[in-house]
């Protein structure tokens, strides 16, 4: 192949890099964002609900790719026992979404953690997802720790 042909086949890629991006771009492509909401008097401890979201531009849609909950102790000891996470997802229309991470059967030192990735999908923007969590410290029922719009 020749020099020339070479700077041929980089400008005309370079092209349609640049036509490709122009494109995304009137498109409103995605963007990235994530949330971390903490609950810092939480049962003699703190929690959190976190999670990613993609924008998908002007369709009035977020992607959610998954969730997580975790609980935490104070002081640098101590034990969460026998835990499971919950989330609800309530849109604008006040339907919601309920699903339930899998149960840890006994102790993780300092933070019991779990992760739903499960609840992946798309939702109209303004709504709502709150998290909640339960373990013997909590008497094993339910207990809401934040909630996060977007």
């Amino acid at each position: 192949m020749t020099s020339s042909s070479t700077t041929n086949i980089r400008r005309f890629t370079l092209i349609l890099a640049s036509a490709f991006v122009a494109l995304l771009m009137a498109a409103g492509a995605a963007s990235a964002g994530s949330f971390h909401k903490v609950n810092w008097t939480f049962y003699g401890g703190n929690a959190a609900v976190g999670g990613t979201v993609y924008y998908g531009g002007n369709d009035g849609m977020v992607y959610l790719t998954h969730v997580e909950l975790n609980q935490g102790t104070y002081g640098g000891w101590g034990h969460v026992c026998d835990y499971k996470g919950k989330t609800k997802i309530v849109l604008p229309s006040n339907y919601t979404y309920t699903d339930y991470s899998s149960y840890h059967s006994g102790c993780s030192w300092l933070v019991g953690y779990v992760s739903l990735s499960h609840v992946s999908a798309n939702y109209p923007d303004d709504s709502t997802i709150k998290g909640y969590f339960k373990s013997t410290s909590t008497s094993n029922s339910y207990k809401f720790v934040r909630s996060h719009t977007w």
